[in-house]
């Protein structure tokens, strides 16, 4: 009896489980999602292939026959008619403009580029490609999960692909994640596998909530001049999603960071806000 599983961590965080069951020689098909049955089908003798929709994403599960037996496969379905594959679309039809623009540049630095791309390709092959991120490493967001067993999965995906980086306890005690968190991960477009956790690249949902909490705890006397400030500062991602703000670094002050901005930016708070109390 062949027996497969795969894990996808949808954007609310939670974790799904698929576990394909298909008897060698029944050629009976059980899947589960969580431990609870999804599909029964029986006889399955020739290639065929499921739906499964896990949220509002639409997954494809295909049994391909082959001359030796079955092969399987478990990827988001990306030709299905649903709102995620619309928004995929309009994204990729976005792309498709700069790729136009980029094809412009791309002829009059193609020699510089075919050189960078050979070097590339020759320091993938001596696996040593993690000095590479620094490089030409690319900046996704992934979801954070904690398993049965205490330990922490950052989850991202590249194209229909899922996959997942090991997370230690004391860096997830420091950054204060939870379940469902977004975080930064730096990967290589070629080679996702090839990947870490890029802790200056906060998520924007994580700052939101560690900014909703460390404004829960500051003493202003007026909070409508806080609520004014949490506004103002979700509506600029670049200043919530700093690194080094308060509410993200431990034992970073309000007035310190304050003082290390540009003078255009406290002004801009202070026109929405009022003046600013500096207060830690």
């Amino acid at each position: 009896m062949a027996q497969l599983n795969w894990t996808y961590v949808a954007d609310s965080g939670q974790q799904y489980r698929v576990v394909l069951y298909h008897g060698g020689r029944s050629g009976h098909v059980l899947v589960t999602v969580n431990q609870k049955v999804s599909i029964v089908d029986f006889y399955v003798r020739d290639s065929k292939s499921y739906q499964i929709l896990l949220e509002d994403e639409l997954f494809l599960l295909e049994l391909e026959k082959g001359p030796t037996g079955f092969g399987y496969a478990f990827a988001i379905d990306t030709v299905a008619d649903t709102d995620r594959n619309r928004t995929r679309r309009i994204q990729k039809k976005r792309q498709a403009v700069w790729i136009v623009i980029g094809a412009v540049v791309f002829f009059g630095i193609a020699g510089s580029l075919a050189t960078l791309l050979m070097n590339w390709q020759e320091n993938r092959t001596l696996k040593k490609n993690l000095p590479l991120l620094d490089e030409i490493g690319e900046v996704t967001y992934g979801r954070v999960a904690q398993q049965k067993d205490g330990s922490w999965i950052l989850f991202f995906t590249e194209g229909p692909m899922i996959y997942q980086l090991e997370l230690d306890a004391s860096s997830v005690k420091i950054a204060r994640l939870i379940q469902g968190d977004d975080q930064g991960v730096l990967y290589l477009k070629g080679n996702p596998k090839v990947n870490r956790v890029s802790w200056s690249h906060p998520g924007p949902t994580r700052s939101r909530r560690l900014l909703e909490s460390w404004m829960s705890e500051w003493d202003v006397l007026d909070e409508r001049v806080k609520d004014c400030l949490i506004r103002a500062l979700i509506e600029k991602t670049e200043w919530l999603t700093q690194p080094d703000a308060p509410w993200i670094r431990p034992g970073r002050s309000w007035t310190e960071w304050l003082g290390d901005q540009p003078v255009s930016m406290r002004a801009r708070l202070e026109t929405a806000c009022g003046p600013l109390t500096e207060i830690d």
